[in-house]
């Protein structure tokens, strides 16, 4: 499914200047500009219901992802984006590339989906935390993976960033 966000931007400015001398008095107008930017967006849907993964840990799914999953094309940057349900949390790991299909058009398009692309957070690691604590204990997780031998070895550290949908930008390649 793809998502379509358009960002409209309208700037109108109306600038008079006024001398003080009465004989003299001019008007400036400052042009009127009108602009439209759309960036089209692929969109990841949620885990199947009661998904359930073979993997213990964070760095486990990643590491079994760098091992055994490798994308078609050259990704430039990585997503982590986190489905929340009732009482759970769920990792999704996503690669993308954009691209400028005009001065006001981008399309950002999914092109590496692993095959285990999504990792619930077991409970007992989330359990008694808030939504920003456990955001928090994620971060901690993935910048763990991100400083380990496997992540510098891998394809992940060839793209230009890692974000996740909670904190932006945590990794660059820059």
């Amino acid at each position: 499914m793809l998502k379509v966000i358009l960002i409209l931007l309208m700037l109108s400015i109306v600038q008079l200047t006024a001398c003080t001398s009465k004989k003299n008095m001019d008007i400036k107008k400052t042009e009127v500009i009108g602009a439209s930017f759309t960036v089209e967006e692929d969109d990841v849907g949620p885990p199947p219901p009661n998904f359930v993964s073979r993997f213990k840990t964070v760095n486990e799914w990643l590491t079994f992802i760098a091992e055994n999953d490798k994308p078609k094309n050259a990704i430039s940057e990585y997503n982590f984006d986190v489905f929340e349900g009732k009482n759970d949390y769920t990792l999704c790991l996503t690669g993308i590339n954009t691209y400028d299909v005009s001065k006001t058009y981008q399309k950002v398009k999914i092109e590496f989906k692993p095959s285990e692309m999504y990792f619930p957070i077991p409970l007992n690691e989330y359990k008694g935390l808030t939504k920003a604590q456990v955001f928090d204990y994620l971060t901690t997780k993935l910048d763990g993976f991100l400083k380990s031998s496997k992540f510098k070895n891998s394809y992940f550290s060839k793209a230009k960033s890692i974000k996740t949908g909670w904190n932006g930008e945590i990794w660059s390649n820059k």
